[in-house]
């Protein structure tokens, strides 16, 4: 995808492309690591972002404590 490329039509063409390798039943990679990638743990961190347990969400899709 180039810099001045709209994201979304990026994303429309490879979903068009992805879809029409499935019909013709060519092998298609999930998301995540490919199956070439043995050792898991190289790409394991403990590092993350989680949801804070204490917020919870209101009625207009904001957050109250």
């Amino acid at each position: 995808m180039t810099a001045t490329a709209s994201a979304l039509d990026f994303l429309f063409g490879l979903n068009q492309e992805l879809a029409e390798k499935e019909v013709c039943l060519q092998h298609v990679v999930g998301p995540g690591l490919p199956p070439v990638v043995k050792d898991l743990s190289e790409f394991i961190t403990a590092d993350c972002i989680s949801v804070d347990s204490n917020i919870k969400p209101t009625r207009r899709g904001r957050t109250a404590r």
